[in-house]
């Protein structure tokens, strides 16, 4: 029975502090209550996001590789053109997707990401530079642990490009002070989606340096 205590403890600090593959690793939650915030947060936030984004601002200028700009140039268009098409839901435009692509089950996901933005007329997926706690997952993929399942892409801090995690009680519970270091990271940003805490996601992610402070 001993066991069975370790593991429902364990899994309770897991779904409260988060896990290595996200970019908010130990990420614990606001103080006080689910969703709740204290008088000062608005301020706080601001503060947090302004200084994340200046990390970000000194990362490697990178640029995407000229193929994995092309999948995703091809997808995004292609998703449009279902749109202008008459799909209207991600499902259905799937089925078009499916019968102008022969091999779709060898693309990857940040095409599809890719075709979904086409399809809902959000922005195309554009490279960006950043940084986060951590590296990378081997999987490409960071971990939302409280829900267990994958985000679609690399957590990150902050984007060159002005977004930031939203959310400053990671920094209040230990996470930038645990033993993770900082990196800097380049990648196709999710214009359809953010993690769990509501940071950016990265696709097609690479290292580009080590953050100096």
């Amino acid at each position: 029975m001993a066991n069975i205590f370790f593991f429902q403890s364990a899994n309770k600090k897991i779904a409260e502090l988060g896990g290595e593959g996200s970019g908010n690793y130990n990420h614990a939650g606001r103080p006080g209550e689910v969703g709740g915030s204290a008088s000062s947060w608005e301020g706080k936030v601001n503060s947090y996001k302004e200084k994340n984004i200046e990390i970000a601002k000194k990362a490697p200028k990178t640029t995407a590789p000229e193929k994995l700009q092309k999948y995703i140039d091809e997808a995004y268009s292609l998703g449009e053109k279902a749109r202008l098409s008459g799909y209207s839901n991600v499902k259905d435009g799937y089925l078009y997707y499916d019968a102008n692509f022969e091999d779709i089950m060898n693309y990857d996901k940040p095409e599809m990401v890719s075709f979904e933005a086409g399809l809902k007329g959000n922005k195309k997926p554009h490279w960006v530079n950043g940084w986060r706690y951590g590296k990378i997952p081997e999987s490409g993929y960071s971990t939302n642990f409280a829900e267990s399942k994958l985000e679609l892409g690399v957590s990150v801090m902050a984007t060159d490009n002005g977004l930031s995690t939203p959310d400053p009680s990671f920094e209040m519970f230990g996470g930038s002070k645990g033993n993770k270091d900082k990196i800097y990271i380049s990648g196709f940003l999710n214009t359809n989606n953010t993690g769990g805490d509501g940071e950016p996601l990265l696709l097609w992610a690479k290292k580009t340096g080590d953050v100096i402070e």
